[in-house]
């Protein structure tokens, strides 16, 4: 039987970069955080708490945004949904870049102790994001022959 499909064209690697940034954006705050384990060790003692609340805002928010993007599907279009999952791994790189260039500058040492959180509210951002985006780009994959 032969085939009618033709098959899309992704002339300038769009879908690529888009996998690629989605990538890169679940991975980064991740590492960042494992990383910088011994350096928050130093800086703020109460580091396991610290830690586990990471870990557990941003599964909670991934899997609350993800449930909530499956419901919203039919409403948004995917390429809505992925450029707000985008934008939101984009604030929390940012917030991320100036929570870590305070503490390397030791700015924290005159400001108020909550700022040493700003990484749990880059972990719940990040988490939204990725909650937000993945169920488009699984529908995206779906799609996609094999």
């Amino acid at each position: 039987a032969t085939d009618d499909y033709t098959k899309p064209q992704d002339t300038f690697h769009i879908l690529y970069l888009a996998f690629l940034f989605q990538g890169m954006a679940i991975l980064f705050p991740y590492n960042a955080f494992i990383f910088l384990l011994d350096f928050y060790q130093e800086r703020f003692c109460d580091l396991h708490l610290f830690y586990w609340s990471m870990v557990t805002i941003t599964i909670v928010s991934n899997a609350l945004f993800c449930l909530l993007t499956n419901i919203l599907s039919e409403y948004i279009s995917p390429a809505k949904r992925i450029l707000t999952g985008h934008l939101l791994y984009l604030i929390s790189l940012a917030l991320f870049l100036i929570f870590s260039s305070l503490v390397v500058g030791n700015v924290f040492d005159s400001l108020p102790n909550t700022l040493g959180y700003t990484p749990l509210l880059s972990g719940l951002i990040t988490g939204m994001g990725i909650g937000i985006s993945q169920p488009s780009y699984y529908s995206i994959t779906s799609q996609m022959p094999s």
